[in-house]
């Protein structure tokens, strides 16, 4: 069992995380309670102990993948004060909007003031990115990383400064700075089995290990928004502990000061621009065994932030499709192309025959 305990109004313990078997299919970020059978059911109401479904990474699952009925799953007890991931229904959520229980235990926006509600989004992660790379070339969007899911992190500027004591501005010792020894600081929580988006804790610390091995400063490109503004250089990693406990969760610190001079930067924070759609061009394409089609997926709007996505064929007996978009006819027949994006997975299709000749 977890190690934190609550005890509740009526006297009876209660942990902090539970793990029981489910009735009922679950998915991670919906609402549950502890039925009758001593299972996790799904809830229909904001009353009694109520508990938030995790990821089932002991399974092997991602967050988009729901505990099968009879397999155990891990609860994050609801209490006030604490922040909880949940998972909402489609559509446009802001900082401080109040959130309601919905339909099939998800959650979504209160609109009514009669509407009961469970807490406020919060659009503000502890997040800090990082990206392999050399000091001379910044990465692309796409090669940032979630290093993990923070539990905090700051910054120390810590200037170096000369001071002189001659007595000519009014009796104040005047000090003057010379540099600063910048360094980031950010401590985290991973589960052991972490999310494929994210750097991870076990390749980080490989890495650091690796280059202190090979005799190399182990640096990295490491970004963090902290508030209206934006950290981002070339560091290198000074220091780096860990904590595995006896659950899956582990727990780590580690601190960044700066690799390379000329790549720090503090630049304005740019609110994400989400996605809200795809097309894919042509919508019908046809080509000849052996031949190939360059296709283009779009996602919307133009100025999206993130406009990466993954292809996928329907048949790749009749047409085979790659990471590009470029199309290639094996076989006489018809397939379905679709890109789908990264941002919202949202898909577009192009319908694709093949002819022998």
């Amino acid at each position: 069992m977890a190690r934190y305990r609550r005890v509740n109004i009526d006297g009876q313990s209660l942990y902090k995380t539970e793990t029981h078997v489910t009735a009922a299919t679950l998915l991670p970020g919906t609402a549950a309670v502890i039925n009758d059978d001593n299972e996790f059911a799904q809830a229909t109401a904001l009353a009694g102990r109520l508990y938030i479904i995790d990821v089932a990474y002991h399974q092997g699952l991602k967050i988009t993948e729901a505990v099968s009925a009879g397999d155990s799953a891990v609860g994050n007890y609801v209490e006030e004060g604490r922040e909880l991931a949940l998972l909402c229904v489609a559509g446009t959520y802001g900082k401080d909007d109040p959130i309601k229980l919905g339909t099939n235990g998800q959650f979504t926006k209160a609109t009514s003031d009669t509407d009961s509600v469970i807490g406020y989004s919060q659009d503000e992660a502890t997040m800090l990115e990082v990206a392999d790379g050399c000091p001379d070339q910044v990465p692309q969007e796409s090669e940032w990383k979630a290093l993990a899911a923070g539990t905090s992190k700051g910054f120390d500027f810590s200037p170096n400064t000369v001071t002189s004591d001659a007595d000519d501005g009014g009796g104040y010792v005047e000090s003057i700075i010379i540099n600063s020894d910048f360094t980031i600081s950010f401590e985290g929580e991973v589960r052991k089995k972490g999310k494929l988006d994210q750097y991870g804790v076990g390749r980080f610390i490989k890495y650091f290990a690796a280059e202190l091995k090979a005799r190399r400063q182990p640096g990295l490109w490491v970004r963090m928004e902290y508030g209206e503004v934006t950290f981002q250089g070339y560091m290198v990693i000074t220091a780096l502990s860990s904590d595995g406990g006896t659950n899956d969760i582990v727990t780590f610190t580690t601190e960044f000061k700066v690799g390379d001079a000329s790549t720090i930067q503090v630049i304005d924070t740019d609110e994400p621009v989400p996605a809200t759609g795809v097309t894919v061009t042509p919508a019908t394409t046809t080509v000849v065994v052996g031949a190939t089609w360059q296709l283009t997926g779009t996602v919307l709007p133009a100025d999206a932030t993130d406009k990466s996505g993954t292809w996928t064929t329907s048949d790749a007996t009749k047409a085979t499709i790659s990471s590009t978009g470029l199309v290639t006819g094996v076989a006489a027949g018809t397939a379905t192309v679709t890109f789908k994006s990264n941002d919202g997975d949202f898909t577009g299709t192009t319908a694709v025959t093949v002819t022998a000749s």
